[in-house]
């Protein structure tokens, strides 16, 4: 009866033991095949860049199995309603997020709160000062805003009065396009003379009275930089009406769909593009290497190219552009 009782001890231990192994082999693959979740606050969903950069991030999340919680402020460039935004993303404890933000240094709290729980950050399209990230996603813009300038400097012989029309100074977007172009004319073509700065803050409203402020105050305008193409269609509507386009170089930024298709109607000179399909792609890509524990690089160069009537066609075909 004692060996019995014995054995029926051992063969009771045995199958706990089994019990266990199977419940952590169980747990561990439960883990293991847990879906991530990488959080984006975009800066818009209705302006034609950013559906762009949206549809590259969705993509990503799509090639890459994660689930993607995309949330944008309620309007462009409201830095409170993006606050929320990543205060929600947070909440919802998220692997890792993505941010493009609307100030980057508002931002910054938000971003601190998310690296004292563990949660790696990444700034897509727009740096983020102040508060630490994982990765900075983005084009850059110094150096494709001085391909602008040389551009412009080239065409016009060295010689001429620009207008700029600005983005939102207060963000690094805004602030390296403007200096990549200022600084480049001002360096390589000393007999231009930039005549006019509007402050147009991503607003095409600002950039179209701003353009006519300029047109009013300067009887000759020989080229026209737009930080982004909301301008460049502000701009061109302006240099319309005042029957001045003709005698005016319009550079844009973006190539965006509306600009591109101005471009071939003649309308638009050239344009400064950005792959915006790709920054969205490798913002969320480097967002789940974040999460997974991998190493990712501390800035990626998304590039840019200066699009013009010659090679417009090859671009808007190479890189999906719903040219209509």
């Amino acid at each position: 009866m004692r060996n019995f009782n014995k054995i029926l001890r051992v063969v009771c231990l045995l199958a706990l033991a089994l019990v266990m192994c199977v419940t952590l082999i169980t747990m561990g693959g439960s883990a293991a095949s847990k879906k991530l979740v990488v959080g984006y606050a975009t800066k818009s969903a209705t302006n034609q860049g950013w559906i762009l950069i949206n549809n590259g991030a969705k993509q990503a999340a799509k090639d890459l199995g994660v689930d993607l919680i995309m949330l944008g402020p309620p309007k462009e460039n409201d830095i409170a309603g993006q606050l929320a935004v990543v205060e929600d993303l947070i909440n919802r404890k998220v692997d890792a997020l993505a941010i493009a933000p609307c100030d980057s240094t508002g931002i910054a709290p938000a971003v601190e709160k998310a690296n004292r729980l563990g949660i790696p950050v990444v700034a897509v399209d727009t740096a983020i000062y102040g508060a630490k990230v994982t990765s900075f996603v983005a084009t850059d813009n110094l150096k494709a805003a001085a391909s602008a300038a040389k551009w412009v400097g080239e065409k016009l012989g060295g010689k001429g009065n620009i207008v700029m029309i600005n983005g939102m100074i207060a963000q690094q977007t805004g602030k390296d396009r403007r200096d990549g172009f200022y600084n480049y004319i001002k360096e390589h073509y000393p007999n231009m003379k930039i005549v006019a700065e509007v402050p147009a803050e991503w607003q095409t409203e600002k950039a179209l009275s701003g353009m006519e402020d300029a047109l009013r105050a300067n009887d000759q305008i020989d080229a026209v930089f737009c930080a982004w193409d909301g301008g460049t269609i502000g701009a061109l509507q302006a240099l319309e009406a005042a029957k001045r386009k003709s005698k005016t170089l319009l550079v844009g930024f973006d190539a965006a769909p509306d600009a591109l298709k101005a471009m071939r109607q003649g309308k638009v000179d050239a344009d400064i593009a950005q792959f915006l399909f790709k920054i969205g792609y490798e913002g969320i890509a480097t967002a789940v290497k974040a999460a997974r524990g991998e190493k990712v690089p501390e800035r990626v160069d998304t590039g840019s190219m200066v699009v013009t009537p010659e090679n417009l066609e090859k671009f808007i075909k190479d890189n999906h552009i719903p040219v209509r």
